[in-house]
C-alpha cells in the first residue's frame, strides 16, 4: 500500500497574532430629516512591522428623509418612505497566509510515495525575502442609494449604486534574482462595481386580538462586476479556492487573475 506525506518545515514556531483595535462614532440628527454619521477606527496587528503595525479608517454616511419635508405634504397620502443617502469610507484587511509576512520566511516541503511503486519523489523549499514596508490592504467603499415606501409600506424597496476599490493588495510576488523565490509586496489594486434593487410588496397583514397572519413577496435584483486594475506589472496572479470536499478530484480550483 502506497503512503503519501507531504511535510512543510517553517522557520518560526507559533507566531503571536495580535489585533489591538479602537473605534468611535459620531451620530447627528436634525428634525428627523437629516442624519450625518461620522467613524473613525484605528487597527494594530502584530503582522506588519512597527512602523507599519497601524492604519486608519475614516468614513462618513449623510441620509435625507425628503418625505418630512412640509413641501412633500401632498404625496404622503401615496407615499410613505422616500430617502436619499451616499455613504463613503474605508476598512483594513490584514487577514494574509502567515503570522510576520515582514520578515524572511523558509518553508522546505517533501512529497513521496512507497518505496515500490517506482514513483518519482518531489522536493524543494521557498525562501520568501522579507519586507518592511509591508502595510494594510485598504477598500474604499462608495455608496448612493434611495429609500422608498408607497401606500403605509405595504410596497417598499431600496435601490443602491456602489463603487468599491481595494488597493494596496498583499500579494506573493515572484523574484528571480538574489537568491529568494517570492516576496510579499502591496503591488494589486481591484473595482467593484454593481446595482441592487430590493422590493417588498405586502399582500396580507391582518393582525387581530386571536389571530394574526400575514403574506409578503421579496424580490432581488443585482448587476455586479469584477475588475482587476493592477497587478504590480505582473501579467497574472494564479490564486486557488482553498476549498475541501469529499470529492478530491473537485474539492479545490485554481483560478488566474489578470489585469485589464
Amino acid at each position: 500500500m502506497g503512503q503519501s506525506v507531504d511535510s512543510r518545515v517553517k522557520n518560526y514556531i507559533d507566531p503571536t497574532d495580535n489585533m489591538l483595535s479602537f473605534f468611535t462614532r459620531l451620530n447627528y440628527d436634525y428634525k428627523g430629516r437629516y442624519y450625518a454619521t461620522v467613524t473613525f477606527r484605528a487597527d494594530g496587528s502584530s503582522r506588519f512591522s512597527k512602523q507599519n503595525q497601524w492604519g486608519y479608517f475614516p468614513s462618513v454616511a449623510l441620509a435625507w428623509r425628503i418625505i418630512d419635508e412640509p413641501w412633500m405634504a401632498p404625496a404622503q397620502d401615496v407615499m410613505s418612505n422616500f430617502k436619499i443617502r451616499a455613504s463613503y469610507g474605508t476598512v483594513g484587511n490584514n487577514n494574509v497566509e502567515l503570522g510576520y509576512l515582514y520578515s524572511e520566511y523558509l518553508a522546505s516541503a517533501t512529497t513521496y510515495t512507497d518505496f515500490f511503486t517506482n514513483m518519482l519523489t518531489d522536493g524543494g523549499s521557498d525562501v520568501i525575502a522579507a519586507n518592511s514596508n509591508l502595510k494594510w490592504e485598504t477598500t474604499v467603499t462608495r455608496d448612493a442609494g434611495l429609500d422608498f415606501g408607497f401606500f403605509n409600506e405595504r410596497l417598499s424597496g431600496t435601490f443602491d449604486v456602489y463603487c468599491n476599490s481595494t488597493r494596496d493588495l498583499i500579494l506573493l510576488y515572484k523574484l528571480n534574482t538574489g537568491g529568494y523565490n517570492y516576496q510579499y509586496r502591496n503591488i494589486g489594486s481591484t473595482q467593484n462595481i454593481g446595482v441592487e434593487l430590493t422590493l417588498t410588496g405586502v399582500i396580507l397583514d391582518h393582525k387581530s386580538k386571536d389571530l394574526s397572519y400575514g403574506l409578503s413577496v421579496n424580490v432581488n435584483i443585482s448587476h455586479n462586476e469584477n475588475k482587476v486594475k493592477d497587478l504590480g506589472g505582473m501579467d497574472e496572479y494564479v490564486a486557488s479556492t482553498g476549498c475541501f470536499s469529499a470529492n478530491y478530484d473537485n474539492a479545490d480550483y485554481e483560478f488566474k487573475l489578470t489585469p485589464g
